[in-house]
């Protein structure tokens, strides 16, 4: 059963990741276009940016709503392998029952998300328990970093997106005809409202890396006792899952980017390095 658990984790993150990233296409694709009519002044095209500037957002409130429900149920399902692995204990039927009924498309893209990603050599128990998970907070953190300086990148070159539209609007002739300067209004607008939502995700990706941190600093700090208590374990580890559930996604390519280094500066750290 854990091989059709760890299959079906992959497809569903697979298909989180690919709602968030049509979310990330509608963002892009609609401000590109929304551009575009404020340069191109054609009646037919003002009425279609138009339409565009109403179900863009709509669109995008979908997939973000289908990427939250997929990426719930395929995190539930990496925590209860997680704990399967850390503690030794079996996955429960009905909990497998209902992650392996989810619906789900017969093929989903590749993740980064295989087994086994642990360095662990700890026996099982809620020492290892600890430890996986501190990994996992390592990499977290680290990898929300990167991603919230490549989204504060993003924002930088929307920006400049948003004052060249608005410099337009600016400087139009008094006389030209009302369909284009509403066309260019909604342009604004909308380009305003999509920077803002990446803006979001930039706050959010910060908050995720501080969370992280913190949990792999009280983890790491928790290690260096002699005894850990489960229950102690056991809500340290949910309230890191909390803070992952949350924030945004890290990217498959990301991960696989720095995957070989955050690997060689964590197991050289704590003393994991194979020989």
């Amino acid at each position: 059963m854990k091989e059709e658990l760890f299959s079906r984790k992959d497809q569903l993150y697979g298909e989180a990741l690919t709602y968030w990233k049509l979310s990330l296409y509608i963002n892009f694709g609609t401000l590109i276009l929304l551009l575009f009519s404020v340069f191109w002044n054609w009646a037919p095209l003002a009425w279609l940016f138009g339409f565009i500037s109403l179900a863009a957002p709509i669109a995008l409130v979908i997939c973000r709503e289908m990427f939250s429900a997929k990426f719930r149920v395929a995190d539930r399902c990496k925590r209860l392998l997680h704990y399967s692995d850390s503690l030794g204990i079996e996955v429960p039927q009905a909990e497998a029952a209902c992650i392996l009924g989810h619906r789900h498309r017969p093929r989903a893209p590749d993740t980064n998300y295989t087994d086994p990603y642990y360095a662990s050599i700890t026996e099982q128990g809620a020492r290892r328990l600890v430890d996986n998970t501190r990994e996992s907070a390592f990499f977290t953190f680290k990898l929300a970093g990167i991603s919230k300086w490549w989204t504060l990148g993003v924002i930088i070159g929307m920006g400049s997106i948003v004052a060249v539209i608005f410099h337009e609007i600016i400087t139009v002739p008094l006389g030209s005809q009302h369909i284009q300067n509403f066309a260019k209004s909604a342009a604004a607008i909308v380009s305003f409202l999509f920077t803002g939502d990446i803006v979001v995700i930039f706050i959010r990706y910060l908050q995720l890396e501080k969370e992280a941190e913190v949990v792999y600093r009280t983890l790491d700090e928790m290690l260096k006792r002699d005894r850990i208590g489960l229950d102690e374990a056991m809500r340290a580890v949910e309230e890191y899952d909390i803070a992952v559930i949350q924030g945004p996604p890290i990217l498959p390519k990301l991960h696989k980017w720095n995957e070989k280094n955050l690997n060689e500066a964590y197991r050289t750290a704590h003393g994991l390095r194979r020989s």
